[in-house]
C-alpha cells in the first residue's frame, strides 16, 4: 500500500509543478452584460487576493466586481470591515458595476 502512494505520489508532482506554472486556476470573472440585482458581500480591495489594493468591491459568484460611480463612499469604504453586505442593483462592464441603486445593509 506505501508503495502505491509514492508511486502515485511521483506521477502527479509534475502535474502540480505544471499547473503552478500556468497560473493555476484561472481567476472567477462576472460576465460583462450581467444584471445584479441582490445583496452581496462588500470587501475592500485590499483583502481580495487577485485585487491587492484598496478600494470597493463586492463579490458575485466568488468573483470580485468593483463599484464605479459616485456612490458617497471613500476610496476604503470597506477596509477592515468584514461581513459588510451591499445590495446592488446594475449592469457588470469591464469587472465593474456603476448601480443604478445602492444600499449597505449593515
Amino acid at each position: 500500500m506505501q508503495r502505491r502512494s509514492v508511486l502515485l505520489s511521483l506521477l502527479l508532482a509534475p502535474l502540480l509543478v505544471l499547473g503552478a506554472a500556468c497560473g493555476g486556476a484561472a481567476e472567477a470573472k462576472v460576465a460583462d452584460g450581467t444584471a445584479l440585482d441582490g445583496t452581496y458581500d462588500a470587501r475592500c480591495g485590499c483583502a481580495i487576493d487577485s485585487i491587492g489594493v484598496c478600494g470597493n468591491y463586492v463579490m458575485v459568484d466568488g468573483a470580485p466586481v468593483e463599484l464605479a460611480g459616485d456612490l458617497g463612499l471613500g476610496p476604503m469604504e470597506f477596509c477592515g470591515q468584514d461581513g459588510r453586505k451591499a445590495h446592488v442593483v446594475g449592469t457588470v462592464q469591464t469587472a465593474k458595476v456603476a448601480p443604478t441603486a445602492f444600499e449597505l445593509e449593515n
